[in-house]
């Protein structure tokens, strides 16, 4: 080997060995043990917390003409939804204080293109 390539092996070694990340210990926090996990950066953190925002939507009914009764939390409260098709956008139908629990759809057929007429249970 020449010296030029000892020296750029070396080189390499040392870079490779600057940007390995520093071995983690053992941390016990209750009943959570970390074993080897290292940190997480302000960053990772930042990320997580698009993944950890979510809003579910719950079943409810059918109504006559095939769309959809859902519930919906906005500021901690269940407000009742209906979606015309699949895919489709949510139409708020409450706007209550009191949270949703349940509902049912009672529309009959000559009212189809109307808005359901919907029993709500607090």
């Amino acid at each position: 080997m020449t010296r030029l390539s000892i020296a750029a092996l070396a080189a390499l070694l040392c870079a490779g060995a600057a940007q390995a990340p520093a071995p983690t210990g053992r941390v016990e926090a209750g009943s959570l043990i970390y074993d080897g996990i290292p940190a997480a950066s302000a960053t990772d953190a930042i990320q997580l917390g698009r993944w950890l925002e979510s809003r579910s939507a719950s079943f409810l009914d059918w109504q006559a003409d095939g769309s959809l009764i859902i519930t919906t939390r906005f500021a901690n409260v269940a407000q009742l939804h209906r979606v015309r098709a699949a895919l489709g956008m949510r139409e708020q139908l409450t706007w209550s204080a009191e949270p949703i629990t349940a509902s049912w759809a009672t529309t009959p057929e000559w009212e189809w293109n109307s808005l359901p007429s919907v029993s709500v249970s607090r």
